[in-house]
């Protein structure tokens, strides 16, 4: 989904930029970026601009690994937060609450008697199984 960012120059300092329209995702601290370089002027663009772009990138990448989770077979459904941060895995036999974050993930599996599955859980996490959670999900299916 294409994003946009629009900023204008303040009237105090026209070196300096002030957020004017954004379609940016909430979650993603914007505001927080513009205060850190927009201030800088032309010098904290570069900055603001790569920092916002690897957020981007990475909502892309968790998109696409919720994406190719969906499309295996034996999965019955996928739910996942705004930010594809805190995906649910549900089959039949089991549900797996997996956290993508930015340098690895986090897992919980759940049989639906309510009693942890950590062999489960091992194989999801275990990164010399698979190389990335999708092939080791599938490994569990």
């Amino acid at each position: 989904m294409p994003h946009y960012v629009i900023l204008r120059k303040t009237v105090e300092d026209d070196t300096a930029f002030v957020l004017h329209r954004h379609t940016i995702p909430s979650f993603i601290p914007l505001q927080e970026l513009c205060e850190e370089h927009l201030e800088k002027g032309v010098s904290g663009l570069e900055v603001f601009a790569t920092t916002l772009h690897r957020y981007l990138i990475l909502l892309s990448n968790r998109a696409a690994v919720v994406s190719r989770i969906r499309m295996l077979k034996g999965v019955e459904e996928v739910r996942a937060d705004e930010a594809v941060r805190l995906v649910e895995v549900l089959r039949h036999a089991r549900t797996a609450k997996i956290v993508l974050m930015d340098d690895g993930e986090r897992c919980v599996v759940i049989n639906h008697d309510g009693k942890r599955m950590k062999e489960v859980e091992q194989v999801i996490l275990d990164k010399e199984a698979g190389k990335d959670i999708v092939e080791r999900i599938a490994k569990t299916l």
